[in-house]
């Protein structure tokens, strides 16, 4: 989380605020209009706003990690291609409702310059949901890592009814440890080894 708020704050926030500055300088009031700012719909509430902004970072975030997973073999097209249609569906559904920011820094840096925060949290909170949700479930479900995935297969297994029940494996005893010259255990050993015999030739005498 630290990492990602430096990485929005230094590497992205900042630029972004530069470009939206540099825009409006450069561009005539008559027709700066909104400099791109993100703004809720007045015909939907907050939480529906935050449902879409969800949907969309979801959709982007999880596209990602499919096409750019080094663990898949099985991929093949574009990844770039793949990624640039997710961000396209996304606007396509979510501009009439949320402008579709689906990354806090595109929405921060045009709020800063017209000074227009209303929601603005929206944009904040909905990038962070999408995304540890497409995490979770891409990590967890689709395509888990085989590392994490080998031993729950080994304690757990299928019966006919279709539950999983835990898997009795059998108890591993544990290897005799090596004896090193002139510890301890070996001159109790020899000891013992020495007492044994003793008491055999006392027994044979």
């Amino acid at each position: 989380l630290r990492a990602c708020a430096q990485s929005h704050s230094g590497g992205r926030c900042l630029p972004t605020i530069a470009g939206a500055g540099i825009l409006y300088l450069v561009t005539p009031s008559s027709v700066r209009g909104g400099l791109g700012v993100t703004m809720v719909n007045s015909n939907i509430t907050v939480g529906h706003a935050l449902v879409v902004e969800t949907v969309i970072t979801f959709e982007l975030i999880f596209t990602v990690f499919a096409t750019c997973d080094p663990k898949r073999t099985d991929q093949n097209g574009s990844a770039g291609l793949a990624i640039g249609l997710s961000v396209a569906i996304g606007h396509f559904f979510a501009v009439p409702y949320t402008g579709a920011s689906m990354n806090p820094a595109r929405s921060f840096g045009p709020a800063v310059i017209t000074n227009s925060w209303d929601n603005h949290w929206v944009y904040w909170v909905a990038p962070l949901l999408g995304g540890v949700l497409a995490a979770a479930l891409y990590e967890y479900l689709f395509c888990p890592n085989p590392v994490t995935k080998k031993p729950r297969g080994e304690t757990l297994s299928k019966d006919a009814s279709g539950k999983y029940q835990e898997v009795e494996s059998p108890k591993s005893q544990p290897e005799d440890l090596a004896v090193k010259p002139g510890s301890c255990a070996e001159k109790g050993r020899n000891q013992g080894e020495f007492r044994d015999s003793h008491a055999e030739v006392q027994s044979s005498v």
